[in-house]
């Protein structure tokens, strides 16, 4: 598709990817355009992102940051999007670490709205807490570092992240007020009288992936 778009030149190309599979052809008509913004899907540190995205490999998503980094001039912005969900909140402190520190890309953040039993508002609020904890500590850091930072690029680089802290603290806080951990309750099946507990059916779903990840 983008091969076929028109004066390339003149284009600001925002690309979302998991930024997996590179290859010339690819990298030959990214090189035409104007400007290129990605975004890439990261919803946790090696092992965790490798689970809930089937098919990642943290070496090589490292790898092809660095590569566009080098060949591509054009490049203006690359991002990190986690989308948080009962897989990954517990982690994001952690999550937000690799992205901008190892990979030293800017972090987004969504939350996930569907199925239910993967909203994060099922896990048990101490839980939430702990990473509510890790993430406020962070939100004061990165204050502390909007003010002394002289280096325009980086005190935009520290904001935006910022942004997106406090994003993921509010909703963590949501979660923790109208927790559904106790009672609630998820459509499982096709019967729609058949319902479960949403932690139970999170768990069960925790365990069928486990399972396949070890060749069960």
């Amino acid at each position: 598709i983008i091969s076929k778009i028109k004066n390339p030149e003149n284009v600001v190309l925002k690309y979302s990817t998991n930024l997996h599979q590179i290859n010339d052809k690819l990298i030959e008509v990214w090189k035409k355009f104007k400007e290129i913004k990605l975004t890439i899907s990261i919803d946790g540190y090696e092992k965790l992102n490798e689970k809930i995205r089937r098919g990642s490999d943290w070496a090589a998503l490292k790898h092809n940051i660095n590569r566009i980094r080098s060949e591509f001039p054009n490049i203006s912005e690359i991002k990190g999007s986690t989308c948080i969900s009962a897989l990954n909140v517990l982690e994001l402190a952690k999550t937000f670490e690799a992205i901008t520190e190892e990979l030293q890309i800017r972090w987004h953040v969504s939350m996930v709205t569907y199925p239910d039993f993967l909203s994060a508002d099922i896990l048990p609020k101490e839980k939430l807490q702990e990473s509510l904890d890790q993430l406020e500590i962070i939100e004061a850091r990165l204050n502390s570092l909007t003010m002394i930072l002289e280096n325009e690029q980086s005190r935009l680089f520290t904001k935006f992240n910022l942004r997106h802290i406090t994003s993921s603290i509010k909703y963590i806080k949501s979660c923790i007020e109208h927790n559904k951990h106790e009672d609630g309750n998820s459509q499982v099946g096709t019967d729609i009288n058949n319902f479960k507990n949403s932690f139970n059916v999170y768990e069960e779903y925790n365990r069928i992936i486990d399972q396949i990840d070890n060749g069960e």
